[in-house]
């Protein structure tokens, strides 16, 4: 005889399969969030009379250019990759492009003077950059550039890096359907 307050064994065993199915797709999906958008990163390079600090939100990146010398700044360029909404200081020009930042002073009074800073704002794109390092070109007023190595940026991610999740998450849907049709079989 049947007794209706007793669970069905083979139901039980197919509901906890699928919940640890579930379970393994969810870690999956948490870790392909977590490397497409990575949290926030910062950097600063110092001894030299620039300094360029870089800190990533998401998708978006801030450098704040403060000048240690006495020659105001007057341009600025940062190289990056596939990025757009620029935002730039008020009355300050920029090139508009996918790969740098290229900024310069409209006019004398909107330069960045000594123990003065300002900040440069983009957007990456959501497919095939990711956050790296480059070397930032920091004019002078008097002509001199200044290179600050090892300033986060967005940079080209290898096809491998693009490609990997997708084919990760098919891969493994085919192993769990394959794993499925043999067990009915």
């Amino acid at each position: 005889m049947y007794d209706s307050n007793r669970p069905n064994l083979e139901h039980t065993v197919q509901r906890r399969k699928a919940g640890a199915i579930r379970r393994h797709l969810a870690i999956l999906g948490a870790t392909i969030i977590g490397i497409a958008n990575p949290a926030t990163a910062e950097t600063t390079t110092a001894n030299l009379p620039v300094a360029v600090t870089a800190e990533i939100v998401g998708r978006q990146i801030t450098w704040r250019v403060t000048n240690h010398g006495d020659v105001p700044i007057t341009r600025v360029n940062i190289p990056t990759f596939r990025t757009y909404d620029h935002v730039v200081p008020d009355n300050w020009d920029f090139e508009e492009s996918h790969f740098s930042m290229h900024t310069w002073a409209k006019d004398e009074r909107v330069k960045i003077r000594k123990d003065d800073s300002k900040e440069f704002q983009l957007t990456g794109g959501a497919n095939g950059c990711k956050p790296g390092v480059t070397t930032a070109e920091i004019t002078f007023a008097d002509g001199r550039v200044v290179q600050v190595k090892n300033v986060i940026t967005f940079q080209e991610e290898t096809w491998v890096t693009t490609a990997l999740p997708p084919i990760l998450v098919t891969a493994l849907v085919f192993i769990l359907v394959i794993r499925r049709y043999r067990k009915r079989s």
